[in-house]
């Protein structure tokens, strides 16, 4: 077995004169921090920290376990106490002990503190494009997009909740998003949409989310603006016409696109149908609009809504105002 040139004179400068942890030395030398602790006790060099550790108060481990989220090992990394008279004194202290998928939370992780909006926004475009699981004590939000707008609206939207990691891009240029979020972020676990969110107070925010994450906002070569919304649950979709039927938004029937078992060019497959329909009709999408653009949130959705205000109006200028109840719906 490979063994570390270490000499006592040396050990002992680096340890009692500079102060170095075993961790440091052990990292300066490129063996374990067991072989360092080894090496002192083979030198006979006294510890700075006897094993009673008398110099570990409560208050110090308040400070570093609870306040600041270290974990047993990075108090022994940084500090030098070895990790079992850490934990302990934990115990002997009467402090909580961290349960194991707490313990590997490295980042820290703020409450949902959003508004009812929020909330249903966040609900619509997670069950359109995020896949959501608990694992232990965390909510773990992930996709893969090759749309780098998209990326860039599922950063934003979590950033400020917990630790949000961004992979390269595939050589399909497909890009994978994580978000690691604490369980104030349950209501976004499951399959079914809770009822409330299609009261008028957030069934467009909601909406919004959803089209976020599956609508579309394009002008085809006809010239005419056309919003399209697809996604593989039916149910979800016939639930969002039947809100936009109430609101005066005249939509297409749902439209079932039989692609089951089909395997595309990038190698994606489909394990199932999928269902669409379509808004047209101008005075549909000027209300549309003006309902969503409160709480749309992706840039290119943005972008799009106004282009087809603007292909709207026109229309209108140069071909009058066909199938449109009054000039002020503009």
């Amino acid at each position: 077995m490979f063994r570390i040139y270490l000499p006592k004179r040396e050990l002992q400068r680096l340890y009692k004169k500079e102060g170095l942890t075993t961790y440091q030395i052990a990292k300066r030398y490129g063996c374990c921090q067991g072989t360092i602790w080894n090496r002192l006790k083979e030198y006979g060099i006294k510890t700075r920290f006897p094993w009673n550790g008398t110099a570990l108060t409560k208050a110090k481990l308040q400070h570093w376990y609870v306040l600041k989220k270290l974990s047993t090992w990075e108090i022994e990394k940084r500090y030098g106490y070895p990790r079992g008279t850490v934990h302990r004194k934990l115990k002997e202290f009467d402090i909580l002990l961290r349960t194991s998928s707490e313990a590997h939370i490295r980042f820290p992780r703020k409450d949902f503190d959003g508004s009812i909006q929020d909330k249903a926004y966040l609900l619509g475009f997670t069950r359109g494009d995020l896949r959501i699981r608990r694992l232990g004590d965390t909510i773990h939000a992930d996709c893969g997009s090759t749309k780098k707008t998209q990326v860039e609206l599922i950063k934003e939207l979590f950033i400020g909740y917990g630790h949000v990691w961004i992979g390269r891009p595939t050589r399909e240029k497909k890009v994978q998003i994580e978000a690691n979020l604490n369980l104030s972020f349950s209501f976004l676990l499951g399959k079914e949409i809770p009822k409330w969110v299609y009261n008028q107070q957030t069934f467009f925010a909601f909406f919004a989310g959803f089209s976020d994450a599956e609508g579309s906002i394009f002008i085809p070569a006809d010239g005419r603006a056309v919003y399209s919304l697809g996604n593989y649950n039916r149910q979800i979709l016939s639930d969002i016409r039947e809100s936009l039927l109430r609101n005066g938004i005249i939509c297409s029937n749902l439209h079932e696109s039989k692609i089951k078992d089909r395997i595309e060019k990038d190698g994606y497959g489909h394990k199932q149908n999928y269902w669409m329909f379509q808004i047209n009709r101008k005075e549909s999408l000027l209300r549309l609009f003006d309902f969503l653009e409160p709480y749309v949130r992706h840039r290119d959705k943005k972008i799009a809504i106004q282009d087809a205000i603007a292909n709207i109006v026109f229309r209108n200028v140069k071909y009058g105002y066909l199938r449109m109840n009054a000039p002020a719906l503009l």
